[in-house]
Parts: C-alpha cells; sequence; structure tokens
C-alpha cells in the first residue's frame, strides 16, 4: 500500500492553496504540487507562488500544466 503526504506548502487563505502531494510505494518516490483556487479564474499570486516552490521539491517549473477549464462538473450537480 502507497503512504501519501498531504501538506499546504502555501496559501493566502482568501485567493489559493497550493498543495503538495508525496507518495510512496514499492520505493519509487512521487512528487508533486496542485494549486486550488476559490474562483475559476486563475490567480496570478497562486500560479508564482507555485512556479517559485516547484525547484525547492524537486520539480521544474516549466513542465507545469495547466489543465482547460470545464464545467463537467458543475452539469452533472445541475
Amino acid at each position: 500500500m502507497a503512504q501519501t503526504d498531504i501538506r499546504v506548502a502555501s496559501t493566502d487563505y482568501k485567493h489559493f492553496a497550493v498543495m503538495y502531494f508525496e507518495t510512496q510505494k514499492g520505493g519509487v518516490k512521487n512528487v508533486w504540487l496542485q494549486l486550488y483556487a476559490r474562483a475559476p479564474e486563475l490567480f496570478p499570486e497562486g500560479a508564482q507562488r507555485m512556479q517559485q516552490l516547484a525547484p525547492k521539491v524537486g520539480l521544474n517549473p516549466s513542465q507545469g500544466v495547466l489543465l482547460p477549464k470545464s464545467d463537467q462538473c458543475a452539469e452533472v450537480l445541475a
């Protein structure tokens, strides 16, 4: 079974939170960051903070991906 470590890496408590995830299974360690926001629009300070944190946890900031906006979940709940 994989062990997962989840932490709030950075937040302004009003607009965004950058979450740190680390899993270990079979001697393999995986690390990633996720940006969460209270609004559907990208919050620039949150994205900037995530870019700053990436090298500190061994990630390449240029390999980050922004997923496309989708109302799929909202449509399912409506």
